[in-house]
Parts: C-alpha cells; structure tokens; sequence
C-alpha cells in the first residue's frame, strides 16, 4: 500500500453545547470519552486508524477524560461499546467520541464501517454498518453539558462505489445552535491520511489538544493554520459553529476550579477568563520580497535592509513562515515573551534538497493527443504556476534525503553500472520518491504538470520539437546502455528549460492509473483519479524506443515495484 493515501472526505467534529452561558469546566468535572480505531478491513486495511485511536486516547487521558479504548471492532463490538459509553455518560458531564476507520454516506447520512462488514448492495449499508446518528442519540440520552463527536473517517472507501445514492466522503451536517462541526477539509475536497503514523488532522488534533488555555474555537483555528501549511493550501480545514458557551481542554498551569456558572436571571454576567499578555516579533530576511505569514495569516512583505514589527502577540508560541517564489519555505515556531521584542531572522533558503528548478507559468496547454486510445482525447488544460525540478532526482541528493531519515541505500548503488552521484537514483517506489519530495518541501508533479513542462502550449511531440533527434536524449537509439549523468543532452530541454524529460529514466508521477481519465477528468488543475492499483510512469528511459519518449505517452506501474529504469523529479507550487 501507498505509505500516504489521500482521500476525498473529511473529519468532522460535532460539538453539542446545552448551555448558553459561558463556562470553563474544571478538572473536576465529569470527561467521558469512547476511542475507536478500525484498520484491518480485509479489502482494503488502513495504516493509521489505529495509531490515530491510541493516540487520541493517551491524551485525552492525560486531560482527565475517562477513556473506553476500541481497536478493529466489528459491528456487535462497536454497539456494545456504544451503549456502554451511554451509560457511562449519565449524570452530566463532558462526553467525546473519537472514530478513525473507513466511513461512507448514503443517502444523506453517515456510517462507520465496523471490521467485517460485507457490504455488496446499498440496503445492506443499515445492516453492517453503524450510522453516526446512533452516537449522537446515545449522547443526546445522556443529558450531559457538552457532547463532542470526531469523526476521522476520509480514507478512500471501497464500499459503497457504484450506490446510486452513495457519495465520496461524509455529509456535511448543519450546525445547531450550541454546535461547532469542524472539518479535515471542505467538502467534496480531498484530505492526507498522513505518513508520520498518524492521520494529517488528527495528528495535529493531538498536539493542539494539550496547550493550555485554549478555547474551543481556537483549538480548531490552531488545527486549521498547522495543517494547511504542512499542505502548503492544497488542505485547508474549516469549522461551521454557532457555539455560545465555552470550553478548555487544557487548563492553564495553576489555574483552579473554574467558577460557577451565572444562574439564569442574574443581574452580573461573571465569567473566568484567562489574563491575555502580549508581545512583539521583529522580522528580518537576507532576501527581498520575502512574504511572511503568522499563524496562517498574511502581515506583510519584508524588503532587503528593512524590518517587519508585529505588535499585539498574545504571549507563547506563533507559527511563522516566509515564502519566496523559487525557494524553500521558511517556517518556525517562535515563543513569544509578554512585554518583550522576539528578533526572527528569516533564512529563506534555495530548496530542502538544493535541486534547480524552473518556473511553468500559469495557462493552458495541449494535453494527449490522437496516437494512443490512453492518450485520447486530446484537450486544453489550465494549470496554475509551478516550479520543476530541471534535472531527475540525482543519488547525491538522494543520498543525503536516505541520510537524514535513516533509510536504506538504494540496491542500484551496489551497480557501478548507475551509481554514480550525478546519474538519476533508479529502482525507488513510488512512496520513496513521493517521501523524498515531501521531505524536500515538494511534491510529486501531476501527470498534467509533468506533460506541460515537457511539451510547452504548443502540444509538441517530443521535449525539443515535432522531429525526432537522437542527439536530444539518451534512448535506446542513443545506444549508451545505461543512464547518463543528468543534463548531458542539453539539445533535448523542454520549452521551460527542463531537461531529460524525454530518457534516461522513467518518471513517477502523482496520479493513479486510469485509462479513460482524460475523458472526464476536470479540465483545470486535474489532480488524476482518487484511487487506482497502478500509478503513472512518464518520458521514457535509455532502453526504450523513439514512441514511448513522446511527450503525450503514458506507461504505468505497480507503486511498491523499483526498476532499474525508474526515477523521479518534483515540483513546487508557485504563490500566485
């Protein structure tokens, strides 16, 4: 399996407050919470749910919640549970319900899929499957202060596909008064299932979850900024709520019991909040024109000699990030002190991994083309800016990337055939490559990303032009017998300057394989089919002949299989 999923969906957290006064529990008061983590789906397993499950359960034990922990429970394991933690609930108090596993709707309404179920028509869906409605109406029950629900359930299903009434993802749920729902992503988007061992969201749940002080919204505010820059935009969670009350997770050090609650017809408004102090941050750039943003937030352009104060920070950590077109993003979490000035120098750097990239402006271009029924139908696509890297991935770079994470050598560096350091690095995964980009502050390029860089707007055969020119790549016709240092055929460079995208090595791209994709596939900023069993090779290598180096020409492959002919490059996305 791919060592990251990305799936359409999202988390959703239903938060239902009965109260609508404000108030800051206390320690003391009643936390109940439900953890259920599914994995072991026999068709198709996740990696994370459990991880996601254990993980949450530590910390809400260490924020005085009385945890009842499920691991791959099966349908009868999943409603006994529920029901206890029914009764668990009663007599007020905090009750939260955390799942992560494989969810699915239908109709308008959201199931969990319990280990074992077998699923094959859409009316089976109530029989084998728990709907998230039977959750909230045990909680409902239970008469307590405030009820969270947390739904972790956006990894690609396999069941329900091909339901007339089944959808991608879960249901958005309107929020009711008292109620804050928070999503991984907006609707109909997609969501990282996370390649650290934890979900994307709810690893950034968990560390959000044990700061002190922090207010419910701002939990969520938090959660939001920390995952949309781990995804540089392309995930962004947002919230629905109409809470009016109040509630903290982690109270802050030394704090006691909260006050008691205004009763209903008092003349005061009495409430304990935590005392706000504040701070300044100086920032600086070796570099002009350096945007910086603030826990998410644009605050301004610094310029080469001058200074950027930001005023009025509350006290503790602000997450900063520089960007630059072109350039590695610069990102830290600075401590802010109350009443003094922090100096942030912003060392905006080239690239995580040092590659030369070039700019793919922003436009349409020829897509496919007549010659093969995979390429067919040729078609206009749009596509925002990007950089690519000019040359493949080289062993150098990706000796340094093995280096600093602690993965094996590559078993083509024990062949003097391709080991040498400026040769592309050969018989890696595609979760390796994928893992290389990430770790370099990029990304796997689309399949239509990797095409315009080849082709340009013109829909050109090959990376130099209609005509085929041996001396422009290193193919079979080249009669070289291996890979060639990057960058040896500078005849061969596409219309943006990048080269070898026609030999040398095969080329991982993002997309899963699917025949037919261009025939119905968005036609701006496609991002390739949301599942697949193969992904997809582009530009040929030194063993193939002059067609299977045109620029149009799709190849595909297993993800877990390495070949000596197989390589990669990456991308970044340009700020517009």
């Amino acid at each position: 399996m791919p060592a990251r999923r990305w799936c359409l969906g999202f988390v959703l957290s239903v938060l239902v407050v009965t109260f609508a006064f404000a108030q800051t529990p206390s320690t003391a008061e009643k936390r109940v919470a439900l953890v259920i983590g599914n994995g072991a789906y026999a068709s198709s397993p996740l990696r994370n749910p459990v991880n996601d499950a254990r993980a949450m359960a530590t910390t809400l034990r260490g924020l005085g919640f009385d945890v009842l922990a499920r691991e791959d429970v099966t349908d009868k394991e999943m409603r006994r549970a529920i029901l206890e933690f029914g009764d668990r609930l009663k007599g007020g108090g905090v009750g939260l319900f955390f799942f992560a596993g494989h969810g699915m709707q239908v109709a308008g309404r959201n199931f969990m899929i319990p280990i074992g179920a077998e699923i094959a028509s859409e009316r089976e869906v109530e029989l084998e499957a728990v709907d998230v409605a039977r959750v909230l109406a045990r909680m409902e029950a239970a008469n307590n202060r405030l009820n969270i629900v947390i739904l972790d359930a956006c990894r690609d299903s396999p069941f329900g596909r091909g339901f007339r009434s089944a959808t991608r993802g879960l249901a958005p749920i309107d929020a009711p008064t008292g109620t804050i729902i928070a999503y991984a992503t907006a609707p109909g988007r997609v969501a990282r299932d996370g390649d650290d061992g934890n979900g994307l969201y709810t690893g950034e749940l968990v560390k959000v979850l044990r700061e002190p002080g922090l207010r419910l919204e701002e939990v969520f505010k938090r959660v939001r900024q920390a995952v949309r820059l781990r995804t540089a935009g392309e995930q962004v969670p947002w919230e629905a709520s109409s809470v009016e009350g109040e509630f903290v997770f982690a109270l802050p050090s030394g704090a006691g019991p909260a006050a008691a609650p205004t009763p209903p017809g008092a003349r005061f408004d009495v409430r304990e909040e935590v005392s706000q102090r504040s701070g300044s941050m100086a920032l600086s750039s070796r570099l002009d024109a350096v945007e910086v943003f603030v826990d998410g937030e644009r605050v301004g352009e610094l310029k080469l000699g001058r200074i950027l104060v930001v005023n009025k920070l509350p006290e503790g950590d602000h997450r900063v990030l520089g960007r630059k077109d072109g350039h590695k993003d610069w990102e830290r979490a600075i401590q802010v002190t109350a009443n003094q000035r922090t100096e942030v120098r912003i060392d905006i750097e080239k690239g995580d991994d040092g590659a030369e990239m070039v700019l793919v402006p922003a436009g349409r271009f020829w897509m496919g083309s007549d010659e093969s029924r995979d390429e067919k139908p040729r078609h206009q696509v749009y596509l925002d800016a990007y950089y690519i890297d000019r040359y493949e991935i080289t062993n150098a770079l990706y000796r340094r990337f093995a280096g600093a994470t602690g993965r094996p050598p590559l078993d083509s560096w024990s062949d003097d055939v391709s080991n040498g350091p400026q040769q592309p690095a050969v018989e890696v995964s595609w979760d390796e490559a994928d893992a290389y980009c990430l770790w370099a502050s990029k990304r796997l390029p689309t399949e239509a990303e990797w095409e315009k860089a080849a082709r340009g707007n013109d829909g050109r055969k090959y990376p130099w032009g209609d005509q085929w020119n041996t001396g422009a790549n290193n193919s079979r016709a080249a009669n070289l017998g291996k890979s060639a240092p990057v960058g040896s055929y500078p005849a061969g460079a596409s219309p943006y300057g990048a080269l070898d995208m026609a030999g040398n090595v095969w080329e991982w791209v993002a997309d899963w394989y699917q025949r037919d994709y261009y025939s119905h596939g968005p036609d701006r900023n496609p991002p390739g089919p949301a599942s697949g069993t193969r992904k997809v090779l582009r530009g040929g290598s030194w063993n193939d002949a002059p067609d299977s180096l045109r620029t149009s020409y799709r190849y595909n492959f297993p993800p877990i299989n390495r070949h000596a002919h197989v390589g990669f490059r990456c991308v970044r996305t340009a700020m517009p």
